[in-house]
């Protein structure tokens, strides 16, 4: 018995047969039925060419199924060969490790964990940029999924002292064959100088120069009792005062005394803390200049010109010194000296004046005391004979009335 439904519903009916929107292209194109391209497009379906529309549409579902097959076969082969080819892989920690240690010559030691997170063994080989570092062990195979401790021990010789540690990791892992491990080792100081190092600066020939500084406890034992303290190493031009002692912090004061000559001095001096057993060491330095600055420093005298001869010379301070009044010199007979220009000025002019009648030997000291200038000055005098024989530059040299204009 047939469905009335079925039979009455035009839109569930067999889209092939009364759908000519959705009927097969290859039924429906005039141009693909058979008969000739004139033919009506309202010409009956014949049974044959129903027949042959079934044939090509079985046809274009087979090469539409190896399309899908093919497509998918190369999809897979695709997809094999982007997968991830069995290797080791190296695991190491990401952040760096602090060591610390308390007394100078410690070995501070750690277990740092390497991993292998690949497929297969990881073969590594370990090497330090420091030789205070030992690694157990340096080398060494891992198997897959499991980790092992390396042992590092750093061993720091100074209080104080500070370093970064690399360790290099060389491995068989194809992404990763050269990782890191980083270090920073610290040793603790027994105490802080402040300031770390005494510069004296410039001092003058005979000169003093005062600095003080302190002994401090560290910030891991800020009050921390340094018993008796010894200084040592240190030179003659040095001399030390405790000026106030609490615990943790102990000032003194220091003054160094320039010798009688210029020159640069540097060192270091070795504190003994004997409540810590321990010992640290600070750097200090000074330069000892003259106080004035002679310019020239020598004049020549050429006799056998004759006449009277003025000469002048420049004398500076070098420490912020001013030149004040010429309260003093010491001259050959015949050799006057007189200071010229303002007060306050710096350089300072002096004027020397050597008469015809001068009995001077080949060489001749003065001696020039400024007020305000703890040094004297000395300014070498030499006669050379005459200017035609020599070729010294006399431009300090003025002339006197009988023979320059």
């Amino acid at each position: 018995m047939k469905n009335p439904a079925a039979q009455s519903n035009p839109i569930q009916s067999n889209p092939i047969q009364s759908n000519p929107i959705q009927s097969n292209p290859i039924q429906s194109n005039p141009i693909l039925c058979n008969g000739s391209a004139n033919s009506s497009p309202l010409q009956t379906i014949t049974d044959d060419s129903r027949e042959g529309g079934s044939k090509s549409s079985k046809r274009m579902r087979i090469v539409g199924t190896l399309l899908i097959a093919i497509g998918g076969s190369a999809f897979l082969v695709r997809l094999y060969s982007m997968r991830s080819i069995p290797a080791a892989r190296v695991i190491l920690p990401p952040v760096p490790y602090r060591m610390i240690a308390k007394n100078p010559g410690d070995i501070v030691s750690i277990d740092i964990p390497i991993g292998n997170a690949g497929l297969l063994p990881l073969r590594y080989k370990l090497n330090a940029s420091c030789g205070c570092t030992e690694l157990t062990p340096r080398e060494g195979v891992l198997d897959p999924g499991h980790t092992k401790d390396i042992h590092v021990g750093v061993r720091l010789d100074s209080e104080g002292q500070e370093k970064s540690i690399l360790i290099s990791v060389n491995s068989n892992d194809p992404k990763r064959p050269i990782g890191e491990i980083r270090l920073n080792g610290r040793c603790l100081a027994s105490c802080v100088l402040e300031p770390g190092s005494l510069d004296f600066g410039e001092i003058a020939i005979g000169g003093s120069k005062d600095m003080e500084f302190r002994v401090l406890g560290p910030p891991h034992d800020p009050h921390a009792d340094f018993g008796e303290i010894i200084i040592k190493d240190v030179p003659d031009q040095m001399k030390f005062q405790r000026i106030s002692s609490h615990p943790g912090d102990v000032r003194y004061r220091v003054r160094f005394q320039a010798s009688e000559k210029a020159q640069s001095f540097s060192g270091s001096m070795h504190l003994e803390l004997s409540g810590l057993k321990r010992e640290t060491v600070a750097t200090w330095s000074a330069r000892v200049i003259g106080a004035v600055d002679v310019s020239p420093a020598t004049i020549f005298r050429f006799p056998k010109d004759g006449g009277g001869e003025n000469y002048n010379v420049f004398i500076r301070s070098r420490l912020g010194r001013i030149p004040g009044r010429l309260i003093d010199f010491s001259a050959p007979k015949g050799v006057s000296v007189e200071r010229i220009g303002t007060a306050g000025a710096n350089p300072v002019r002096v004027s020397i004046r050597v008469s015809k009648s001068a009995a001077l030997s080949a060489s001749e000291v003065l001696s020039l005391k400024f007020e305000g200038i703890d040094d004297r000055v000395r300014i070498m005098m030499k006669s050379v004979g005459d200017r035609s024989s020599t070729m010294i530059d006399d431009s300090s040299r003025t002339g006197s009335p009988s023979t320059r204009k």
